[in-house]
């Protein structure tokens, strides 16, 4: 008894019956793009294009789209796990002119390498977990959009190494968004460099350059870490607590704010902040609930540049004959204090902290 088989097809001829080999299109797993190629272009449109949309489109799921130097007028959305290439981040040109946003990725498990991403809403905007958006030969150029990087409901993604500078609004902002890790990138010219917004919890901000900002780092949410950065020439704060619970802000400088270099304010409370090097216009101010501005002896607290007490005596109570690298008596800010400053020696043993 004959049946018809998936990749075959029957054909009826004048004396019998024939089964011929039906033909299935192979996945494409590299896939070209050059705003040069045209239709006497080889294999044009099967794996090479010059709309980087077409040749995400075209790749199959876990393969590779590798764009040449050249300016794509263009929106593009990635909706399948895929990693996007340009071949240099300074002549591999995104633009949205003006609509939208450059890069929207939907899909999990996506890498975006080496592109400058302009005029959009967003630059890149991420619904996404375990996203890659970093130097593995990536720097991304992200400007005069309205935020540099927009991540919305989406986990443990990291942004590595990107430049994130004149947007309109903040360079980074991360909603109701969770274990992610924004490293090593230059953040300079937006409203906020990095913003850590509503539902914002459990992430790690570190190792970044954020300067020239109206505040460097704005905190909303939970459990974040604030690690190793250099904050500098703020307009208005450093950092910023609006509300946040359990933050922890170490080994950051933080300096030539023109008003605050940290400012917390209520309801955030139970916030950490220790082994930093403030130099600001006024260092700090808290008007928060139960924050700690050292860790208990004898690790200490903070490195304050204005603060130029001695350091004679050692021990819990500073009561003790001896020096300990932590000055005698506390720094007092507003209606606050660091109960146990650092000096300049103890600050040059944070340098080695991660």
């Amino acid at each position: 008894m004959l049946t018809l088989e998936d990749n075959y097809v029957w054909a009826n001829t004048s004396h019998f019956t024939v089964c011929a080999p039906l033909s299935v299109p192979q996945p494409v797993y590299e896939v070209y793009v050059d705003d040069d190629y045209n239709s006497m272009t080889p294999e044009w449109g099967y794996d090479h294009f010059d709309k980087v949309q077409d040749g995400i489109d075209a790749v199959a799921e876990n393969g590779t789209v590798y764009v040449a130097n050249g300016a794509y007028c263009e929106n593009v959305l990635i909706n399948k796990r895929v990693e996007l290439i340009g071949e240099n981040k300074n002549n591999t040109i995104i633009d949205a002119g003006g609509v939208e946003n450059v890069i929207l990725v939907t899909s999990d498990m996506v890498n975006i390498t080496d592109f400058t991403l302009q005029n959009g809403v967003n630059g890149v905007e991420v619904y996404g977990q375990n996203c890659r958006i970093e130097n593995n030969n990536l720097n991304n150029l992200t400007r005069n959009n309205g935020h540099g990087c927009y991540v919305q409901y989406s986990d443990n993604n990291i942004f590595c190494n990107n430049t994130v500078g004149d947007n309109n609004f903040d360079g980074l902002t991360i909603m109701q968004s969770k274990n992610n890790i924004f490293q090593s990138n230059i953040i300079y010219d937006n409203f906020a460099g990095i913003n850590l917004a509503t539902g914002s919890n459990d992430n790690t901000i570190k190792n970044n350059e954020i300067t020239h900002n109206l505040e460097g780092v704005k905190i909303i949410g939970d459990n974040n870490k604030v690690n190793n950065n250099l904050i500098g020439d703020q307009t208005s704060a450093g950092i910023r607590f609006y509300s946040g619970y359990n933050n922890t802000i170490k080994n950051n400088n933080i300096f030539s704010s023109l008003n605050l270099g940290i400012l917390i304010e209520p309801p955030s409370n139970n916030n950490s902040i220790y082994h930093n090097n403030l130099n600001n216009t006024n260092n700090a101010q808290d008007t928060g609930y139960n924050n700690n501005w050292d860790i208990g002896y004898p690790l200490g607290g903070n490195n304050w540049l204005d603060y130029l007490g001695n350091d004679q005596f050692q021990g819990p109570g500073q009561n003790q004959s001896g020096r300990d690298g932590i000055r005698d008596t506390p720094y007092t800010f507003f209606t606050n204090q660091d109960k146990l400053p650092a000096n300049e020696s103890m600050a040059i043993m944070w340098r080695y902290e991660c």
